[in-house]
């Protein structure tokens, strides 16, 4: 993967023309938030446009029916964990579907609380296998609270663990000093 400029979904200028924008100005590589409305025409225009999205952003909290619903859900029962759940292997089909190799997940919703409880050992595993069936990387961000990276180390006995230096892959950021480690499933 090359360094890319991320579309930026909040942005006043529309993320079409933010490609053609890229594409004028030389960069070939992007990345994309998977909450965009219309991400298939999203990714089909960066195709057309000649760039390759790298990786995809999943969504990390988002509002079903009127109540919003994020990441620790995942390890909570009921209804609003299988919702979120749900929409991350959807994710994972956008990625799969448009060739993006690889999605970024956050493994909660920036809790320092998050259970580590068989819920949520159950759902990233079947998060992990899903992806293992479609071909995509999972890269999990926001590791800052232990919690969260025992999350994200805990995988099946057929997986390991590759640190990735984030001079190698160089994604703009809310905080540039994130350690990205990618868990990747073979």
């Amino acid at each position: 993967m090359e360094p890319g400029i991320m579309l930026y979904i909040g942005c006043k200028v529309d993320v079409l023309e933010q490609i053609e924008i890229l594409k004028e100005i030389g960069v070939r590589h992007t990345f994309i938030n998977g909450k965009h409305p219309e991400i298939d025409k999203v990714l089909r225009a960066i195709k057309d446009a000649g760039l390759v999205c790298d990786t995809l952003h999943s969504e990390y909290a988002i509002t079903h029916n009127g109540e919003k619903i994020h990441m620790d859900d995942i390890s909570r029962p009921g209804n609003a964990g299988e919702i979120m759940l749900a929409r991350i292997l959807k994710n994972i089909d956008t990625c799969a579907e448009h060739k993006i190799p690889v999605i970024v997940v956050h493994p909660s919703y920036d809790s320092p609380e998050l259970a580590i409880n068989p819920i949520a050992k159950e759902r990233y595993t079947e998060i992990g296998n899903y992806a293992i069936e479609k071909g995509v990387t999972i890269a999990f961000e926001n590791l800052k609270y232990t919690k969260n990276l025992y999350l994200s180390l805990h995988h099946q006995s057929h997986s390991y663990i590759l640190p990735l230096l984030l001079q190698d892959h160089l994604y703009k950021t809310k905080c540039p000093s994130h350690l990205i480690t990618h868990l990747v499933y073979k």
